[in-house]
């Protein structure tokens, strides 16, 4: 499946937004190591998830 991104936002594990973006690219540099969720929106979807970051 193939779909224009037109959105990004990580929220952490208190659903507290963290990062929105419109960019075609994240500087997830200044994040802790941990869990946090995510919502990819694009023209007709919404794909959400969890990602895991380890420096």
């Amino acid at each position: 499946m193939i779909f224009k991104v037109t959105s990004v936002e990580i929220y952490n594990l208190n659903s507290q937004k963290i990062i929105e973006s419109n960019d075609n690219y994240i500087n997830i540099e200044k994040l802790n190591n941990g869990m946090y969720y995510y919502k990819i929106y694009s023209n007709d979807k919404i794909l959400n998830g969890k990602l895991i970051i380890k420096h």
